[in-house]
C-alpha cells in the first residue's frame, strides 16, 4: 500500500479538519490500512454471513405483527401480545433477542482485540 493512499479529496470537506498532512512519527499507515481492511473483512462477513437468516426472521417478525395487528384492530382483540402468542412463542422471541445481544457483545469484544 501506498503512503498517499488517502488524499484529501477523499474525505468529504466536513471532514477536512480531521486529515493529518504529517501525522505522528509512530503512525503506520499499513497498519493503519490493516486495521480498516480487517474491519471491512469483519463486517462484511457478518453482514453477508447473516443475511439469509436475518431476512427469515424479519420476515417471521413482520408476520407476527401484522397477523396480531389484525386481529388488535380488525377484529376487536383483547389479549396483549404475550397472551396472543402464548407464552412458549414468547420466550422463544426473548431467547432470540438474549442470544442478539450475545453475538453483539461477542462481536465488539473481537472489534475491541483487533484494535490493540
Amino acid at each position: 500500500m501506498k503512503q498517499s493512499h488517502f488524499t484529501l479529496t477523499d474525505f468529504s470537506e466536513d471532514n477536512w479538519h480531521l486529515y493529518e498532512i504529517e501525522p505522528d512519527p509512530d503512525f503506520s499507515p499499513e497498519h493503519n490500512y490493516a486495521v480498516i481492511q480487517d474491519t471491512i473483512d469483519e463486517y462484511e462477513k457478518l453482514r453477508f454471513g447473516l443475511s439469509d437468516k436475518v431476512v427469515k426472521d424479519s420476515e417471521d417478525k413482520a408476520d407476527i405483527l401484522a397477523s396480531f395487528a389484525t386481529y388488535k384492530l380488525d377484529l376487536g382483540g383483547g389479549k396483549s401480545i404475550e397472551e396472543y402468542l402464548g407464552k412458549a412463542r414468547m420466550n422463544e422471541i426473548y431467547g432470540e433477542k438474549l442470544l442478539e445481544k450475545i453475538r453483539v457483545m461477542e462481536s465488539t469484544k473481537r472489534l475491541k482485540e483487533i484494535k490493540k
